[in-house]
C-alpha cells in the first residue's frame, strides 16, 4: 500500500515543543477514512503486502491513538521477523519510532532507528540511513545531547548529498543550526539559517523558507545586530500572515514586539504584543496569553502607565492560577 500522502522533510528544531527540529508530515487523506479501511483490508492480505499495510496503520495513528500505534508496530515487527525480510523490517522499525519519538519515549525511538541504521547499512540502502540518522539525530536533540545530534545530522546529510538528494537538505541544514543556536554558536546558527533559506527558495518551498528566515531574525537579534534583525522579521511577516496558521503569527509577533521593546520603540512593542495576544485568543491558545501579558505590562511600565500595566498582570495572574503555571505565576 502506497502512502500517497505522506511526504517525509526529515526535521528542524523548535523542538518537540514546537518541534524546531520537526519532521514536517503532510497527510492529504482522512486519517481516520484511511485507518479503517487499512484495519478491515490487512486480514485478507498476505506477507510483505500484509505487513506493509500493519505498520501504515501503526503510522497514521501515531499521534492520534498512541496505544493503537505501538500495538500495530508491534505485529508489523513480529511478522517482519518471522518473513525475514531485512528491508521490510528496517522500513517497520523507522515507522514504528515515530510514536515513540512524538510521544516522549526518546530512548525507544533512538533504539529502533539504530537498528534500522544497521540493516540499512549491510543492504547498502543509502537513502535509507539518511532517514534512519535523520530521525536518530532528532532523538538525541530532544534529549539536550547536541554533540550526538550533530553527529547523526551531518553524517545523514553526506549520505543525501551523496544521491545528490537536494530537496532535503533545507531541512537538515536548518536542524545543524537549531543545535548550533541551542549551545549558543549563533554565528553557525547563521551560517546554516542562511543555507536552509537558499534551498527552500531553490525548491520553492515556501513553509520551510519562512520558518529558516524567522529563525534567521531570531539569530541576528541574538547577536546583538537589532536592525537586521527587525528588516528580515518585516520582510518575512506578510508571508507569515499567508500561512493562516494562527500560532505561528502569535509567536512572531510577540517576537518582533520584544524586538522593538530592544530597540526602544515601545509604542511598535505594544502593538505588536496586542495583535500577537488577539492572534492566541483567536486560536485558544490560553496557555500562551500570560506571558505575552506579562511583556506587555512590561512595556507599559516603561511607558509609566501603571494602571494599565497592573491590570494586565492581574489577568495574567488569574489565568496563569487556573492553568496551574508556577512559573508564569512566578514571572507576574
Amino acid at each position: 500500500m502506497k502512502r500517497h500522502g505522506k511526504v517525509e522533510l526529515f526535521e528542524e528544531t523548535t523542538g518537540l515543543k514546537k518541534l524546531s527540529i520537526l519532521f514536517l508530515l503532510l497527510v492529504s487523506f482522512s486519517i481516520h477514512a484511511q485507518v479503517e479501511d487499512l484495519i478491515k483490508t490487512y486480514p485478507k492480505q498476505k506477507g510483505k503486502e500484509r505487513i506493509q499495510t500493519i505498520i501504515d496503520i501503526s503510522y497514521a495513528l501515531h499521534k492520534e491513538d498512541v496505544a493503537k500505534s505501538k500495538y500495530y508496530g508491534a505485529l508489523a515487527e513480529k511478522e517482519a521477523k518471522l518473513l525475514g525480510d531485512s528491508a521490510l523490517l528496517a522500513t517497520v522499525w523507522n515507522d514504528w519510532s515515530f510514536v515513540y519519538l512524538y510521544g516522549g519515549n526518546l530512548d525507544s525511538a533512538i533504539l529502533l532507528n539504530r537498528q534500522a541504521l544497521r540493516y540499512r547499512t549491510l543492504l547498502s540502502d543509502t537513502l535509507g540511513m539518511g532517514k534512519s540518522l535523520n530521525k536518530i539525530a532528532m532523538g538525541y536533540h530532544e534529549k539536550g545531547e547536541y554533540k550526538k545530534s550533530l553527529v547523526a545530522n551531518f553524517k545523514s546529510l553526506e549520505y543525501f548529498k551523496q544521491l545528490n538528494y537536494e530537496a532535503v537538505y533545507g531541512q537538515v541544514y536548518n536542524n545543524i543550526a537549531s543545535i548550533y543556536e541551542a549551545t549558543n554558536n549563533h554565528e553557525g546558527a547563521l551560517f546554516y539559517y542562511i543555507k536552509a533559506i537558499e534551498n527552500a527558495q531553490k525548491f520553492e518551498d515556501e513553509f520551510p523558507e519562512v520558518r529558516a528566515r524567522i529563525n534567521k531574525g531570531k539569530t541576528l537579534k541574538n547577536l546583538g545586530r537589532l536592525q537586521e534583525a527587525k528588516a528580515e522579521y518585516l520582510s518575512v511577516l506578510p508571508k507569515v500572515v499567508q500561512l493562516e496558521d494562527g500560532e505561528i503569527l502569535a509567536n512572531f509577533y510577540l517576537n518582533l514586539g520584544g524586538l522593538e521593546r530592544e530597540l526602544k520603540n515601545n509604542q511598535k512593542a505594544i502593538e505588536y504584543y496586542q495583535l500577537s495576544l488577539e492572534s492566541f485568543r483567536k486560536v485558544e491558545m490560553v496557555s500562551a496569553i500570560p506571558l505575552v501579558l506579562v511583556n506587555l505590562s512590561n512595556v507599559l511600565m516603561d511607558n509609566g502607565e501603571v494602571a494599565t500595566a497592573e491590570s494586565y498582570l492581574q489577568e495574567a495572574l488569574q489565568l496563569a492560577k487556573e492553568s496551574g503555571s508556577l512559573f508564569v505565576q512566578q514571572e507576574v
